[in-house]
């Protein structure tokens, strides 16, 4: 109650306080609720990336899931569409390449 009165109430009650506290735990709950939703819309920018090409190869008529790696779609474009597809398909291998650097442990860290 002290606290609330060094606050500007004049004669605080019990249902000041609960006004307080509820208006507390409202605006740390939007608090909370923004910052959930600012993390959740940041993407890492290799899936970025693959979220790209996936669209690039959704606009030539090549479907393609989430779970399938760049090696095997690098595999079908080959497959389908033979030269004309290597730019795509190198791009694919270069997100390839970048995924097992990522992956790879560093000799000299691990020791066994």
């Amino acid at each position: 109650m002290d606290v609330l009165k060094r606050m500007g109430f004049e004669s605080p009650s019990w249902a000041d306080l609960a006004l307080l506290l509820i208006g507390s735990l409202s605006a740390l709950a939007l608090g909370g609720a923004v910052w959930a939703w600012w993390d959740r819309r940041r993407v890492d920018p290799w899936m970025r990336q693959m979220d790209h090409l996936r669209a690039a190869l959704q606009d030539l008529g090549l479907a393609s899931a989430t779970h399938e790696a760049p090696r095997t779609l690098a595999q079908r474009l080959r497959e389908r569409y033979g030269a004309p597809a290597e730019t795509l398909v190198g791009l694919l291998d270069t997100l390839e390449r970048q995924t097992l650097r990522a992956v790879r442990p560093v000799r000299g860290l691990i020791r066994r």
